[in-house]
């Protein structure tokens, strides 16, 4: 297993949506051609013939602010702040996991497309505001699953 860090964006402040993916755009383009058709290396330690590589991002860890975002989720501090399921800020009391019903993976893509289709940026603000969800680069990948794959790193763990 091997580990890439991306980027490190500059602060002081987050980039938007649009300038983050931005910074997602060459990752992803480097991600579509080592997932299909592959990469081929001329020889490596187990095949001196040489052999073809496929790689795919799984998972994205970030802190809790980097994982909503670049994952295309809402921010922890919106009305819909969680990434795994559609619990809203005035149900946070709600102590039955029965009652939250998780995110699936069509219902993101379709929400973060029409994000990403709108024409205005009212538009956009209000799908933003009733979905929780943005467009990210990350979903040019055909295998991308923001769900599944975005972990919340055990730093911020302890303190759910």
């Amino acid at each position: 297993m091997n580990m890439y860090l991306v980027c490190v964006v500059p602060g002081p402040n987050k980039p938007s949506m649009e300038e983050l993916n931005h910074f997602l755009q060459p990752l992803v383009d480097d991600l579509l051609e080592f997932w299909s058709p592959g990469v081929f290396f001329l020889c490596t330690f187990l095949h001196c013939h040489g052999c073809i590589m496929h790689t795919a991002l799984i998972p994205l860890v970030c802190d809790i602010l980097g994982t909503q975002q670049v994952g295309g989720f809402a921010s922890h501090t919106s009305s819909l702040f969680c990434s795994f399921c559609l619990l809203t800020s005035d149900k946070i009391e709600d102590t039955k996991p029965d009652s939250w019903y998780l995110h699936d993976q069509e219902m993101h893509r379709r929400n973060a497309e029409a994000w990403r289709d709108a024409q205005t940026k009212q538009e956009r603000d209000d799908l933003f505001k009733t979905h929780g969800m943005q467009y990210s680069k990350l979903l040019h990948l055909p295998y991308w699953n923001p769900v599944l794959f975005t972990i919340l790193d055990s730093m911020h763990t302890i303190f759910l």
